[in-house]
């Protein structure tokens, strides 16, 4: 009776119930309701992450904090990372409605704890919490999108994902105007309210006209998967941080490292004998989803280079406004455009063509960023600015060519009932590079910036000077200082030479970041001439 009731809602929305070989399929009884719904997840995703990168500078600033700045992303990538897996095997066992809807309340009490935040340690764990949202609400419209468009509605659903890259582009672009305003001229706390209004209509949105084949498999959920593999990953940061500060040798790191390799081999033990693994290592050993993941890993590295050290670059190297950062990260422009050109290319070219020359763009906007960073010492700020706006464009139309291309061709290639996993996976070590990518550029950046604040006599004298005026301003020797160039109000205060003097050195650290960005970038393009042909191109 309940299946006659959705195929008379289905008949009368035109929207299938079924996949190939009658497989059960989501549906709306309103799609473009839904889809709007959609939409508004994504643009919240666009915010937090466009919005709290340009912002972060100012946050450190007034939170003294320069040297958790990493960790403040990485504890959002960790959580969102790790839970990933989990949230696309529940999704496929209980279907897709009730796992987006825990993991945006989970994201929007996160945003409004991190409002909350005092200091540094408690935005790291407010940060922690929206991750574990966002775990859930980006793979889950990833995977609804495949579901409501199925594989014989390829160009559709290629539309579709540029139509979304649009929305995420449009918000991205207002995203760092927003960020960079609030906290030049309100309070910084309001960067992440905004994502409160945004997530509660999404939720409803989908609550009220997504319907769903009841979805109950009886499996036993892989709990100690999910938790060697979360334990695994956070004692691997730990020691990227600790051995950033120049403390490889130490018991604290080297105790990290033999904790995240002993975890991460329990891991692999476990999901070889989970019944419902969270991490499906025998999905994982198909070319057509192992390729999309290693390339993953790698531009997820990249992305978060230029989305966390280039708005450091313009606000701390350069001594632009929080604004000014936000104004020339041009990325989100060139992502939703070409992503909405993907379907058409499809028609023409095959899967591996598109994806291997969008991520040799990437590359190419990696280089652009190196380019950036020589011309710095040049009198034309005009000129590195159009470098640096040039640079992130081209970057981003590698990505939204790349790895909208890589999507499709993942979920063409699996049935309904391995869509949430088979996308969790893509997405999973997306943010795996994003995860390890910015603790390790951060460690990066704090491993060749510290010796060469600690050998100043300038810096150290105004680090005596803020540790008199506030003890945990100063607390930190060498970054400490630093904290002074992304805070509007003290950097003013500042001696010319004392400013340009960490204003060089950030820039020469940054450079060695951006470095590590373009050999990522090289990286991913030699795997993604490795990409596979589909069954349906042979």
């Amino acid at each position: 009776m309940e299946s006659t009731v959705a195929e008379q809602l289905l008949e009368e929305d035109g929207v299938a119930s079924q996949g190939p070989g009658g497989e059960p399929r989501s549906y709306a009884t309103n799609r473009t309701l839904v889809i709007t719904g959609l939409m508004f997840a994504t643009a919240l995703a666009a915010l937090d992450g466009t919005v709290v990168a340009t912002a972060l500078p100012t946050i450190v600033g007034v939170l003294k904090g320069l040297p958790l700045y990493s960790l403040v992303i990485a504890a959002y990538f960790l959580t969102s990372t790790t839970t990933v897996p989990l949230y696309g095997k529940l999704s496929d066992m209980y279907g897709r409605k009730p796992v987006f809807m825990a993991g945006a309340g989970l994201f929007i009490a996160g945003s409004a704890l991190c409002g909350l935040a005092w200091d540094m340690p408690s935005l790291i764990a407010f940060r922690a919490v929206q991750g574990l949202g966002a775990g859930a609400v980006i793979p889950v419209s990833l995977t609804l999108v495949g579901d409501l468009f199925g594989a014989d509605e390829l160009d559709e659903r290629a539309r579709l994902q540029g139509l979304f890259g649009s929305v995420w582009g449009v918000s991205s672009v207002v995203g760092p105007v927003i960020g960079g305003a609030i906290v030049q001229f309100f309070d910084w706390r309001w960067v992440f309210l905004v994502n409160v209004p945004v997530g509660i209509v999404s939720a409803i949105l989908l609550f009220v006209y997504l319907r769903e084949p009841k979805m109950h498999t009886r499996q036993r959920i892989d709990i100690a998967g999910a938790v060697t593999l979360t334990a695994g990953v956070t004692l691997l940061l730990v020691a990227l941080q600790s051995g950033g500060r120049g403390n490889w040798l130490s018991s604290s790191t080297l105790l990290s490292l033999f904790g995240a390799v002993a975890f991460l081999v329990a891991f692999g033990f476990i999901e070889r004998r989970a019944v419902a693994p969270v991490l499906s290592l025998a999905l994982l050993k198909r070319p057509i989803i192992a390729i999309p993941c290693l390339v993953g890993i790698l531009c997820g590295g990249v992305l978060v280079g230029f989305a966390a050290y280039v708005p450091l670059l313009i606000q701390g190297a350069w001594g632009s406004t929080p604004i000014e950062a936000g104004l020339v990260i041009a990325l989100s422009l060139g992502w939703p455009l070409a992503s909405s050109r993907v379907g058409k290319l499809l028609r023409n070219y095959s899967y591996r063509r598109i994806v291997a020359g969008g991520v040799v763009v990437i590359l190419a906007g990696s280089a652009m960023l190196m380019l950036a960073l020589l011309l710095q010492v040049s009198d034309n700020p005009l000129l590195r600015v159009a470098t640096v706006v040039t640079a992130t464009f081209v970057t981003g139309v590698g990505f939204g060519s790349s790895t909208t291309t890589m999507l499709i061709a993942v979920q063409n290639s699996v049935p309904w009932r391995e869509r949430g996993i088979a996308t969790a996976s893509v997405q999973f070590f997306r943010n795996m590079g994003n995860t390890i990518g910015s603790a390790a550029l951060g460690t990066v950046l704090t491993a060749t910036l510290t010796p060469v604040l600690l050998a100043s006599a300038n810096v150290q004298r105004l680090a005596e000077q803020l540790k008199a005026a506030s003890p945990r301003a100063g607390s930190d020797p060498a970054l400490g200082p630093v904290n002074t160039l992304f805070d509007l109000a003290v950097r003013k205060t500042l001696e010319p030479g004392v400013r340009l003097e960490m204003a060089s050195a950030l820039s020469g650290s940054l450079g060695w970041v951006f470095v590590g960005v373009l050999l990522m970038a090289a990286a991913a393009v030699l795997l993604a001439t490795r990409f596979p042909k589909l069954e349906s191109e042979t």
